[in-house]
């Protein structure tokens, strides 16, 4: 698996009044991920293409729940990279430390553990 980290600043026209508006920054911070055949062939044959990988909060409801999208495996391998937006630098700064600290290793971690499965048995000596 190869996963390339990229993070980008947006400016935003918000209107601030009736004749009005200011530029205002987001940030998006995404990974474009390429997975060997190898790593293609687990997903497929231990059918975990809807295990989660990310939640992105993409706002709120008006009772105040979040709005939420799942990234799944099979979203990632289709897409070919997975992502989120923010409005401080900070937090996006936040996110892109998980993304290469937690999220990719933990991902190339449950794949490489799926790989051998089955009937295995083994004999211990204490």
């Amino acid at each position: 698996m190869k996963a390339t980290v990229s993070r980008t600043e947006h400016q935003n026209k918000v209107k601030t009044g009736m004749f009005s508006s200011t530029m205002v920054p987001s940030y998006t911070v995404s990974a474009a991920v390429q997975f060997s055949e190898e790593e293609l062939a687990i997903i497929r044959k231990q059918k975990i293409g809807g295990v989660v990988v990310h939640t992105s909060e993409q706002g709120t409801f008006k009772d105040g729940s979040p709005i939420t999208f799942d990234y799944t495996i099979d979203f990632i391998v289709k897409n070919g990279s997975f992502g989120d937006s923010f409005k401080r630098m900070i937090d996006a700064g936040t996110f892109e430390r998980k993304l290469k600290e937690d999220i990719l290793p933990t991902l190339k971690g449950f794949i490489a553990g799926n790989e051998n499965t089955g009937n295995t048995s083994e004999t211990l000596e204490f």
